[in-house]
C-alpha cells in the first residue's frame, strides 16, 4: 500500500499506533513541547500549549457534565479554538459533531436532533451571524 508516494506496511502492529488523536498530541508535547503545533491568523500555539489547552478544555467539559460517549456539537469557525475544542472533546471521551457556521436555525435543529447532541460549544458571533440569536430560535432543541 502507498500513501502520497510512500510505501507503508499493509498491516501495522496495533502496539505501534497511538490509541487516540489526543494521544498523538500528548506524545508530540513530550517530544517537542516548544515546537509550533498550530498556526492561526491570530495566534500560534506550541505542542505544549496546545496540550495544556486541550486538557483544560476537556476538564471544563467534564465539570459541565459531559460524559464518555456524549455527542458535543462544535458551532465554531475554522480557528485555533475549534482545534482546542475538538481535541478537548475527544480527550474527555466525547464524540465531536462539527456544525457549519453557515447553517440556519432549522438546519442546526435537525442536525442536533439526528446526531443526539447533548452539549454545544459555540462562538457569540461570526461573519455577521449572531449565534446567540440563532440559539434562541432553537429553543427546546437544546
Amino acid at each position: 500500500m502507498a500513501i502520497a508516494g510512500r510505501s507503508i506496511p499493509a498491516k501495522v502492529p496495533s502496539t505501534a499506533l497511538p490509541a487516540t488523536i489526543p494521544d498523538v498530541l500528548l506524545q508530540a508535547a513530550l517530544d517537542r513541547p516548544d515546537h509550533p503545533a498550530l498556526v492561526d491568523r491570530r495566534c500560534e500555539m506550541s505542542y505544549g500549549e496546545l496540550r495544556d489547552a486541550m486538557l483544560g478544555f476537556a476538564a471544563a467539559l467534564v465539570r459541565a457534565g459531559m460524559g464518555k460517549g456524549d455527542r458535543v456539537g462544535l458551532l465554531l469557525p475554522n480557528c485555533a479554538e475549534w482545534a482546542v475544542a475538538c481535541l478537548g472533546v475527544q480527550a474527555a471521551g466525547g464524540i465531536v459533531v462539527p456544525i457549519s457556521t453557515r447553517y440556519k436555525a432549522p438546519e442546526v435543529r435537525v442536525l442536533l436532533e439526528r446526531a443526539g447532541v447533548g452539549h454545544l460549544v459555540h462562538v457569540g458571533a461570526f461573519a455577521g451571524i449572531d449565534f446567540r440569536t440563532l440559539l434562541d430560535e432553537l429553543g427546546e432543541a437544546l
